[in-house]
């Protein structure tokens, strides 16, 4: 019953949802699991079959950039330490499959995440055959649930949590969210918080690992010196403020701080990098009303930058941008968006202010402030303060991003136990 209420809803709601996701990401064929796979593969039988090239297939699901990121560890071991297993990768949004394409991990293919059609759903399993699908984080798509478990494919939670907006919203349905959940395989959740919440919703304790959050395994699989970046001629300018992964209204509140700013450091320099570059030319419009002087990333060369400003129009460099920072702001906090990833620049040792509005990042911003790695501000106002305020403290600011760098450090180990929680029960499946 529950199945059939959740395709009737999708039937009603598709036109609305696919105009919306193709209109901002495009993909149309794979999105209805047309993929360019050059292996034959059938799951009409309801069993897997031997992949031809003698390899199985795990197919990581990854909604996102965040998530993109979050997968690195998990497809680097995999890569390493499973020669025998292949992985495919799937992204709903433009930038995930853009930063996707990125990873030095090896991924034999990747395409978008199909519409959660039943005969969709289907086609691309059949397509596909994989031995093990992996989600990211929580996503839950009821037909994947459903028909994995249907075709014995088994589904594991990788880096798992479950936010209190959405807990809220399961438990006035909990005896549905129950039935879709338990086609899960393996739930492998971040905090001892986020498993008694699966826990509560009637998920057995015996399906759950607690292996804390893979994305402060991140300094694992990427080089620890960031090669340098192409184009940039900023040697000797000082202070850099990088403000990453920003959000409409978070470039103006940065730029009216930055305003205060060059009048005590008028040699500083601002690199906005908006979370989503298609919004360059609305950020562009912006800084030109402030009457700011400023350069694309995209139009940068080797000669020494003289803008004040420099906007990042590409994906796919901000822990290289990261870097070359005096202090980082980490957006997508000052207003209600949930917050990113503060893991990046703690790992370099950066000075990291955050907002107020870091709900998608409770534990990490948990974590930073009680090892002292990170100021949390609570409005535009008080961001210029403590912005001032670190410019004009070398030596707090070196104390914060140590502090950042030993928190981050030790909280690592999360991606190794993920993938051990996943080969213990590859030969159950």
């Amino acid at each position: 019953m529950i199945y059939f209420l959740y395709n009737l809803l999708l039937f009603f709601a598709s036109p609305f949802y696919i105009i919306r996701v193709l209109w901002k990401n495009g993909g149309f064929k794979e999105r209805f699991g047309i993929l360019a796979l050059n292996r034959p593969m059938s799951h009409r039988t309801g069993m897997r079959q031997a992949q031809n090239q003698n390899k199985k297939i795990i197919w990581i699901h990854a909604v996102s950039v965040g998530e993109v990121i979050a997968s690195k560890p998990l497809i680097s071991l995999i890569n390493k330490e499973l020669p025998n297993y292949e992985v495919v990768l799937s992204t709903i949004t433009k930038t995930g499959r853009q930063m996707a394409k990125k990873l030095t991990e090896k991924i034999s293919y990747i395409f978008y995440f199909p519409f959660d059609f039943a005969f969709v759903i289907k086609k691309v399993l059949r397509k596909i055959n994989p031995s093990l699908i992996v989600i990211t984080e929580t996503e839950i798509w009821p037909n994947l649930l459903r028909y994995s478990k249907y075709f014995n494919i088994p589904l594991v939670l990788n880096n798992g949590k479950i936010s209190e907006t959405s807990f809220s919203r399961y438990k006035k349905i909990r005896p549905l969210i129950k039935q879709i959940l338990n086609n899960i395989s393996i739930f492998c959740m971040q905090t001892e918080e986020d498993k008694n919440k699966l826990i509560q919703l009637g998920i057995s304790p015996g399906k759950i690992t607690v292996t804390g959050n893979t994305k402060f395994d991140l300094f694992n699989v990427s080089s620890e010196k960031e090669p340098p970046l192409k184009n940039w001629n900023i040697e000797g300018v000082s202070p850099v403020i990088v403000a990453g992964s920003t959000h409409p209204k978070e470039e103006e509140a940065i730029l009216e701080a930055f305003k205060e700013i060059i009048k005590k450091f008028s040699e500083a320099i601002l690199i906005l990098v908006p979370r989503h570059p298609e919004r360059t030319p609305e950020i562009e419009n912006l800084i030109k009303e402030k009457g700011y002087s400023h350069i694309r990333r995209t139009k940068m060369n080797s000669s020494k930058v003289k803008e004040k400003i420099i906007l990042i129009d590409v994906i796919g460099e901000l822990s290289k941008i990261y870097s070359v920072a005096d202090i980082v702001f980490v957006g997508g906090s000052l207003i209600p968006i949930g917050g990113h990833n503060l893991l990046e620049p703690a790992f370099l040792s950066k000075p990291i202010i955050t907002g107020p509005h870091t709900f998608k990042q409770k534990d990490m911003v948990e974590l930073l402030k009680k090892g002292r790695g990170l100021i949390q501000v609570a409005n535009d106002e008080q961001l210029k303060k403590e912005l001032i305020d670190l410019l004009s403290s070398p030596d707090k600011r070196k104390k914060l991003g140590e502090n950042a760098y030993n928190t981050a450090m030790s909280n690592q180990g999360a991606g190794r136990k993920n993938f051990e929680a996943i080969e213990k029960n590859l030969h159950k499946f």
